[in-house]
């Protein structure tokens, strides 16, 4: 009987509890994941050369394997091992053996390094003291929205910098995961809330979700083709741009040209699209919507009885960080335009920098801004240099990579970058 009766006792249910204390202790073991998130990196880095080389050219980066251009060998899954096929391979295909840019493992070691050095600034010094006290347990959906941002950055620095193009699918991307992870991460991890974009005013919080509803309406009315589209005979007019110029050069050579051509010594300035101020304009009406649902917002809707919830106030920040990354290289691109006449940034930036901003907040996006042009700067003359010690030509970058590193140390040391602003303002 009594061991029918032990037999007939139900389980006892598993404490819940005890399954969080248990996967706090699993996070809370630093080096095995520093070593998991540095190789995964490394793999990162894998994906990431072919966005590069494919998004471009607009070919898919799901659809065709991987594959020799050459003699179109298919990689073997042992052949894109991460750095260490490359070089059992000696750089070269295994069938043709035709070289292997050094692109592939410099990407890859690239981007590793990158992962490491996020993972050892938040978890193992001082630079980051709300992801110390928090731990990985706490922080850990922060930590892969970042890694995200991390990446999309490294690419569209990349393929900016060769192609002067910003494929939209890779801001996108750190910005939808921003706006999804981190708001629903807030509702199970209350420390998450310490590391994330938050909106502590009510009304400015209003005034955010309004511009998101505004920014909803205006794209509806610009498919709806109720809101112009700017820019949207550039294609047409660039062709024919471009045949005009090769029919000059059959016809007269280099030492004949129409005087519209004889100005000319750079092929973007003969592409240059002919009527900016005019896009400009439509580009303003279609904030103008977003702006106003934004003021009424912050004007109308009364403050809550109680207190947000966490989830809605870092839902807020991440689009307020979003809003004002955006907003300020669209206004610049738009008043750019107006006062030179030619498009002053390319909408490429104003997506990088709201994806940017969705990740570290309003106040740090800001200052990634005004400190790009130092990047800028420093670039110029030290490419000016080179091109002068070595006598080769100075090959110009777009803005975009400047911005992307500037984001970059504002993710990494915001609080030592304040410190060294404070201090130049003291002096």
């Amino acid at each position: 009987m009594l061991v029918a009766a032990k037999k007939a006792a139900p389980k006892t249910p598993a404490n819940p509890g005890n399954t969080l204390t248990g996967l706090r202790l699993v996070l809370s073991v630093f080096w095995p994941w520093f070593i998991l998130i540095t190789i995964y990196g490394a793999c990162i880095g894998s994906f990431l050369n072919v966005v590069i080389l494919r998004m471009p050219i607009d070919r898919s980066i799901w659809r065709s394997n991987s594959h020799c251009p050459r003699c179109n060998h298919r990689i073997r899954w042992w052949e894109n091992i991460p750095i260490l096929s490359w070089c059992w391979l000696l750089g070269r295909c295994r069938r043709c053996k035709v070289r292997i840019s050094f692109q592939y493992p410099a990407v890859e070691i690239g981007t590793a390094c990158l992962f490491a050095l996020v993972m050892w600034v938040f978890y193992r010094t001082s630079l980051q003291r709300d992801f110390v006290v928090g731990g990985l347990y706490e922080t850990w959906p922060m930590l892969i929205v970042s890694l995200t941002l991390v990446s999309c950055l490294f690419a569209a620095t990349v393929i900016d910098a060769r192609h002067f193009i910003i494929p939209l699918g890779i801001p996108w991307t750190a910005l939808l995961l921003a706006v999804v992870a981190l708001p629903i991460g807030a509702i199970w991890l209350p420390g998450l809330a310490r590391v994330s974009p938050v909106v502590e005013d009510t009304g400015l919080l209003h005034a955010v979700l309004g511009c998101v509803i505004g920014l909803v309406f205006s794209n509806v009315l610009m498919m709806l083709n109720i809101l112009p589209r700017s820019f949207a005979d550039a294609d047409e007019l660039i062709q024919k741009a471009m045949a005009e110029h090769e029919a000059q050069k059959q016809v007269g050579g280099k030492e004949h040209q129409s005087k519209q051509g004889e100005d000319i010594t750079d092929i973007h300035e003969w592409l240059a699209y002919p009527y900016p101020r005019r896009e400009m304009v439509k580009e303003l009406l279609f904030l103008a919507l977003p702006i106003a649902c934004g003021a009424i917002a912050y004007a109308i809707v009364p403050d809550p009885i109680k207190p947000y919830p966490d989830w809605l106030r870092v839902l807020g920040g991440v689009l307020m960080g979003a809003l004002v990354g955006g907003g300020l290289i669209w206004f610049t691109r738009i008043f750019g335009t107006l006062g030179f006449g030619k498009e002053a940034m390319g909408l490429g930036d104003v997506h990088l920098l709201a994806a940017a901003g969705a990740v570290i907040g309003t106040r740090n996006i800001t200052i990634a801004f005004f400190i790009a042009p130092f990047f800028g700067l420093a670039y110029a003359l030290a490419s000016f240099g080179i091109a002068a010690a070595f006598k080769v030509r100075n090959r110009p970058i777009p803005y975009g990579p400047h911005l992307a590193i500037a984001s970059f140390v504002m993710l990494l040391v915001p609080q030592q970058v304040y410190d060294f602003i404070r201090s130049l303002i003291s002096v």
